[in-house]
C-alpha cells in the first residue's frame, strides 16, 4: 500500500507543476500582450485550471502526510522542514501571483477576487491602468521562488540530508 500512496504521492506532485505550467506561462505572456482582449482569454485559461491545481495540491499533501506515518518519517527533519518550505509557499505565491492577476483581472473589467470576496466583471480601467498593473507581475521572481522551492522539497524528499 505505500508504494501505492507513494505513486500518488508522486503523480499528483506531476500534476500541480503541469498545471502551474499553464499559469506561469501565462504571466510571461501577459507581460508582451498590449490588446485587452488576448489578455483577459490568458487570464481565462490561468484560471480554467485552478480547481484541479488545488485538487493536486491537496491530494499531493495528504498523500505525503500518509506516508510520513506509513513510513514512520515524522521524526525526520528533511521531512519537516519540506512540509514547511510547502506551507510558506503556498501564501507567498498568493501574495506574488494571485494576488497581482486579480488586479490585472480587475483592471481589464473581469471578474476578480479581492478580499476574501468574489467580485463581478465592472468596468474596465484606463490603459495605463491595465499597463502598469501587468507591469506590476514579476513572472522571473515569481518562477524562482515557487519553482525553486518545489526543487529544494524534491531535492530534501530524494537526498534526504537530515
Amino acid at each position: 500500500m505505500y508504494l501505492w500512496i507513494k505513486l500518488l504521492h508522486i503523480l499528483a506532485a506531476f500534476v500541480f507543476a503541469f498545471l502551474h505550467g499553464a499559469s506561469t506561462k501565462v504571466i510571461f505572456r501577459l507581460r508582451k500582450e498590449s490588446e485587452p482582449a488576448r489578455m483577459a482569454a490568458l487570464l481565462d485559461v490561468s484560471s480554467d485550471y485552478l480547481g484541479l491545481m488545488y485538487g493536486s495540491l491537496l491530494v499531493m499533501l495528504a498523500a505525503g502526510i500518509a506516508l510520513g506515518y506509513m513510513g514512520d518519517l515524522w521524526g525526520s527533519i528533511w521531512l519537516w522542514v519540506s512540509l514547511g518550505l510547502l506551507i510558506l509557499l503556498v501564501p507567498a505565491m498568493y501574495g506574488m501571483a494571485s494576488m497581482p492577476l486579480n488586479r490585472v483581472r480587475k483592471a481589464l473589467g473581469l471578474p476578480y477576487f479581492e478580499k476574501n470576496k468574489s467580485h463581478s466583471a465592472g468596468e474596465p480601467a484606463s490603459p495605463e491602468e491595465i499597463t502598469a498593473s501587468v507591469a506590476a507581475l514579476k513572472p522571473w521572481l515569481m518562477t524562482g521562488i515557487g519553482y525553486g522551492t518545489l526543487l529544494l522539497i524534491l531535492v530534501l524528499m530524494v537526498i534526504k540530508p537530515f
